[in-house]
């Protein structure tokens, strides 16, 4: 993505300490996604596996499994649970509103609100912004900019992003 000086999503205060770009596979059926750099160094796979209901495997770009994100099915509001690579449960992501593009990760501090129209968010940890993700338009395959402020949470930020395109196609498609 291009960026241009008056649709930049951030602040000229806020320290934003890596960029990432998320770019989905048109010709995917079960989903699949790479996550780059701003050298277009690949950072992160992730792969839709068959399962009843959403399912990405997360890879480094050696391969290695970093961790799976399931939905949780038979839910009123979308809910997905975010595994370390041991299967170890890292959170649970729950949906806290109907019309609206907010979410909780369970177990920590990070909130996600997102723009009325669904192309910006903030992920928040009550004090400080962790993370802005702003979704292209107009793109074949969905495409989104991830300015990372906090690298603690890299790893949550990445499989938020990922959750939040999930969470549109199954919106878009029932």
């Amino acid at each position: 993505m291009e960026e241009n000086q008056e649709n930049s999503l951030i602040n000229e205060n806020e320290a934003v300490l890596k960029k990432l770009y998320v770019k989905q596979s048109v010709n995917s059926i079960r989903g699949k996604y790479k996550v780059k750099d701003e050298q277009q160094n690949v950072c992160y796979i992730a792969k839709g596996v068959w399962a009843w209901g959403s399912k990405l495997n997360i890879f480094d770009a050696n391969g290695q499994l970093l961790g799976v994100i399931k939905e949780q099915m038979a839910t009123i509001l979308a809910k997905y649970k975010i595994f370390n690579h041991n299967g170890e449960l890292l959170t649970r992501v729950c949906s806290t509103a109907y019309f609206k593009q907010r979410y909780t990760l369970e177990d920590t501090f990070l909130k996600v609100r997102g723009s009325f129209f669904g192309y910006e968010f903030t992920i928040n940890d009550g004090l400080y912004d962790v993370a802005k993700i702003k979704k292209a338009k107009f793109t074949f395959g969905d495409s989104y900019e991830i300015s990372i402020m906090n690298l603690e949470h890299e790893f949550l930020v990445v499989c938020m992003v990922l959750i939040l395109d999930l969470s549109n196609h199954e919106h878009h498609s029932s």
